[in-house]
């Protein structure tokens, strides 16, 4: 049995509206606590000359796999949009 159109629409309108409910009373703006940190060592594991020397930087890479996914992104977009 499959729903009408409209049922669809209106179900997938009412799932909307509960999300942004939801982000509009919980939601934090990018970059959120401790991102930052991460978004920092991201790029810094990607380019090492930037922050060079800072302890924090150069410690040793615990979450590799997020930041060779997700760093290149600071090497084409600044970190705030990076963050987004």
């Amino acid at each position: 049995m499959t729903l009408p159109a409209k049922t669809r629409w209106l179900a997938l309108f009412e799932l909307s509206l509960c999300v942004c409910i939801c982000m509009a009373y919980a939601g934090t703006p990018a970059p959120d606590v401790n991102e930052s940190h991460y978004l920092i060592k991201a790029k810094h594991f990607w380019d090492a000359h930037f922050g060079q020397g800072d302890l924090f930087l150069e410690s040793a890479d615990a979450h590799w796999f997020f930041f060779s996914t997700t760093g290149w992104l600071t090497t084409l977009f600044n970190l705030e949009t990076g963050a987004w």
